[in-house]
């Protein structure tokens, strides 16, 4: 019966457990930062030098007096129609108002032609020694000699050695002259250029 009784009796429901309180947990309130004091810092002014403002010195300008200036005039210009003439007869004219020196020593000559007199070879000399600067610069020579039945007269300058004979024959046939060079063959100074007079050629 007692095990009927109990089972029987109705099971009591064990009592809920009483709620536990917790105390709220306070919020947790950060600290404030705490202001920092910054010093203001003043602008620093440009130091300024004073300098004393010295007066210009200006250097007196002095004048002298007043003169008149005068340029002298251009001299007027020739104009030339053509190149310059000179005739034969007046360059040869100067010519003979030169010393003519003794003929050098040298063996060697340079024959500018064979004539049939002295006058021939002096009117070709004044025509050469017009044209060929280098030729007119020597003192004319002469020899006479016949070839054959005929007697000619040998126009020359001389005294040169075979090299400088060579040379000046060379610059003469390059302007269009003739010559030849030899050795000395009784070639004197022409009679027209001794005493350093030279008879004009016509």
């Amino acid at each position: 019966q007692p095990v009927a009784l109990a089972l029987a009796t109705p099971a009591v429901p064990a009592a809920a457990p009483a709620p536990v309180m917790v105390a709220a947990a306070e919020p947790v309130v950060a600290p404030a930062p705490t202001p920092i004091a910054v010093a203001e810092t003043a602008p620093v002014a440009p130091a300024v030098v004073p300098v004393a403002a010295s007066p210009a010195m200006v250097a007196a300008v002095t004048f002298g007096p007043r003169r008149e200036v005068v340029q002298p005039l251009p001299a007027p210009l020739i104009r030339a129609d053509g190149p310059a003439k000179v005739s034969l007869a007046a360059f040869v004219k100067a010519r003979a108002a030169q010393p003519v020196s003794k003929a050098a020593a040298g063996e060697w000559h340079v024959q500018l032609g064979a004539f049939a007199n002295a006058g021939g070879a002096r009117n070709a000399w004044g025509r050469i020694s017009h044209r060929f600067a280098s030729v007119g610069g020597h003192v004319p020579q002469g020899a006479s000699y016949k070839a054959g039945s005929d007697a000619l007269y040998r126009l020359s300058v001389g005294g040169f050695d075979h090299g400088g004979a060579d040379r000046l024959c060379r610059s003469v046939r390059a302007g269009g002259g003739t010559c030849f060079v030899r050795r000395a063959a009784g070639d004197q100074v022409a009679q027209w250029a001794r005493g350093g007079v030279q008879v004009a050629s016509r």
